[in-house]
């Protein structure tokens, strides 16, 4: 019984080291629960030249949401000289487009537009139910602007 009054008299005249204490334990406590959760990190090489080529193109990226459908957008960019310009090597443009329905499972489908030379994607909004991009390109003293619809089974280019 003594042992025991000693404890609470102890505890009760010292508050801070036990609120300490117990704190201490807490954080280490929770720190090996995210250190046991946390999946093992790997590292591989990825020879597939393709995908590498593909990636390596890849000068932008954007995405939208809507309600139903989400896009990202890649640009990527072309070989030198597919602009067609004839003082020099500029390049064009093409726009690559995932869509998806938001779902547990990836569903989404892969649609390329292009090309276009010096794109800017001007607006990204959604119209009944479906996605509307505008895309402004070309030559400085010549801009146009294009609007692309994004639907999940087509891309239609106005």
């Amino acid at each position: 019984m003594l042992f025991g009054t000693s404890i609470s008299v102890c505890l009760h005249h010292k508050p801070a080291i036990l609120k300490t204490t117990l704190l201490a334990f807490l954080i280490l406590a929770i720190g090996f629960v995210v250190q046991a959760q946390s999946p093992k990190l790997e590292l591989s090489s990825v020879t597939d030249q393709k995908t590498t080529a593909l990636l390596s193109s890849i000068e932008q990226f954007e995405s939208f949401e809507g309600t139903k459908l989400y896009v990202k957008i890649f640009v990527q960019g072309n070989q030198p000289g597919s602009a067609k310009i004839p003082e020099g090597h500029e390049i064009s443009h093409n726009l690559l487009l995932i869509v998806g329905e938001y779902d547990l499972y990836f569903d989404g489908k892969l649609f390329k537009v292009g090309e276009f030379y010096r794109p800017r994607i001007k607006a990204k909004y959604e119209s009944q139910g479906k996605i509307k991009l505008k895309v402004e390109h070309g030559l400085a003293a010549n801009r146009k602007e294009a609007e692309i619809t994004v639907d999940l089974d087509q891309v239609t280019l106005n």
